[in-house]
């Protein structure tokens, strides 16, 4: 009994000490990317690089990235990104998903949603 506990006890050290540190999009990472198209009804899917190195992610009507009133919005942290400039990947409560930065003025996103209402693969959003 005592070795298996042991076993078990190792096994879950070993899972946790190989999970990545988080690591936040690089400083000189910063604007506003929109949809080139709608990805939803008539939406654009806007991500707005923020301060602590994370974004936020939120639908527009328009291309130029103004928030839908009262729209929902969803926060990525720069403690919920791991990866490397400029392939990052992010996981929230709320969603889950990858972010390339193909220039300095376009982005190829990948998101799903943990509750199943939207998955978006391979948006690419254009600097504003």
């Amino acid at each position: 009994m005592k070795k298996i506990l042991l076993i078990m006890l190792s096994i879950i050290f070993v899972v946790l000490s190989c999970k990545s540190a988080p690591n936040p999009l690089s400083p000189e990472r910063q604007g506003k990317f929109v949809s080139a198209k709608p990805v939803s009804s008539d939406s654009y899917l806007v991500i707005e690089v923020t301060a602590d190195r994370g974004f936020k992610l939120y639908y527009s009507l328009d291309d130029i990235g103004t928030p839908i009133q009262n729209g929902k919005e969803n926060t990525v942290t720069g403690d919920d990104m791991r990866g490397e400039d400029p392939n990052y990947n992010f996981q929230t409560g709320v969603m889950g998903g990858t972010l390339q930065f193909i220039s300095d003025t376009v982005i190829k996103v990948t998101v799903n949603f943990n509750d199943g209402s939207a998955t978006f693969k391979d948006v690419l959003c254009y600097q504003q």
